[in-house]
């Protein structure tokens, strides 16, 4: 039986979540414009934690975010908490940190001897408001490296910015560049390289609506090594998590607790871009 599924957001909206159930059609469907679905997807260009609210008020057992754009930390973990308690699930559709080629990097081991450098840029679309281009490159910088993300200054230049840092992991700290900037042509895209006396890993991420459009590379001193393209998008891999808790009976929450994170890392910096 398939999972029933409602949408929030803007008509624009409902048309990219009405692509995304066709391309599971096994599993969702969409609900009855009139009813609640079990699983409602939120437009995170918006009020989304307000919306996500609404829905577990309303029974929704399911939410996924689409793209969402910063909140205050604190009312990301309230959201987190109140779904808990209701025992609902909420999942994050992340182009970029939710893009399958990052978790496939994560399941392979870091680089060895100690990380002597992490970088990343980050280019996105012009007019595209920087503040949160900044927070979305510093949740996929944190989710493929893991560790302790800081930013210690940043620098506004001509459309786009320049941030450094650091990452501290267990007694290791390495130093961290961040780059981003605005562009006329392209969609959004970035890349983040971990890099040691001995090895390296890279991912670059792209569209997330696009399956196979990003690449995941190790290397080492015998040479680079590109992980096998998946054939999936990010927003498909977030609906299935959904599906997954939903089968399982474990609601999770972990997607705002990893974001609430970022923001935190991000709202002392976020008001100097624009």
């Amino acid at each position: 039986m398939s999972i029933t599924v409602s949408a929030s957001g803007p008509a624009g909206f409902r048309t990219v979540v009405s692509a995304l159930l066709s391309s599971l059609p096994r599993t969702f469907a969409a609900a009855d414009p009139q009813q609640r679905g079990a699983v409602t997807i939120v437009d995170g260009a918006g009020e989304w934690v307000a919306a996500a609210r609404l829905a577990i008020s309303e029974g929704a057992t399911g939410i996924l975010v689409i793209e969402p754009c910063p909140v205050p930390s604190a009312d990301v973990l309230a959201l987190a908490e109140e779904a808990a308690v209701q025992r609902a699930s909420v999942r994050l559709g992340r182009q970029w940190a939710g893009d399958p080629a990052v978790a496939a990097l994560r399941a392979v081991p870091a680089p060895d001897g100690e990380t002597t450098l992490i970088d990343s840029t980050a280019v996105t679309a012009a007019g595209e408001v920087l503040a949160h281009v900044l927070t979305a490159q510093v949740d996929l910088v944190r989710t493929v490296v893991g560790g302790d993300v800081r930013i210690e200054s940043l620098i506004p230049v001509t459309d786009g910015y320049i941030a450094s840092g650091r990452r501290r992991l267990g007694g290791e700290s390495a130093p961290l560049l961040l780059t981003g900037a605005r562009a006329a042509v392209g969609g959004p895209r970035a890349i983040v390289r971990e890099l040691s006396h001995r090895g390296r890993r890279s991912v670059a991420v792209a569209d997330g609506t696009i399956a196979r459009a990003s690449l995941a590379r190790v290397g080492s001193d015998a040479g680079e090594l590109a992980l096998p393209p998946i054939n999936e998008t990010a927003y498909r891999v977030a609906l299935r998590a959904l599906g997954t808790d939903a089968a399982a009976g474990q609601p999770s929450t972990q997607d705002l607790a990893s974001y609430a994170a970022t923001l935190e890392v991000t709202a002392e910096w976020a008001g100097v871009l624009t």
